[in-house]
């Protein structure tokens, strides 16, 4: 494969990341607009995990260090709230929210 392939198979995944974002940003809106209250779905999260990890797949090929680290606090994140969406969908004990 030529470096040329290689260079714009590299700028799809970066530009799927992106699109995959800002996607997941329109999807919490439609969610919310919906249930005509701000809503942050679990779908959302999801959507924003696989960007990350693709934005790190990216980030690791181009040998982009702070693309790296900011897909890698995304993907931290992100789980993170899954994880708690989850521990609360089965009744587990949540934290309160501070103010």
């Amino acid at each position: 494969m030529s470096s040329e392939t290689q260079g714009h198979l590299w700028q799809i995944l970066g530009y799927t990341s992106n699109v995959l974002f800002g996607l997941s940003l329109v999807f919490q809106w439609w969610v919310s607009e919906r249930q005509k209250k701000s809503v942050v779905p679990l779908g959302f999260w999801w959507m924003r995990n696989v960007a990350a990890a693709i934005q790190l797949v990216y980030g690791a090929g181009i040998s982009q260090g702070p693309v790296i680290l900011t897909s890698v606090t995304g993907l931290f994140t992100y789980t993170r709230n899954i994880l708690l969406i989850r521990r609360e969908q089965r009744g587990g004990p949540v934290a309160p929210a501070g103010d």
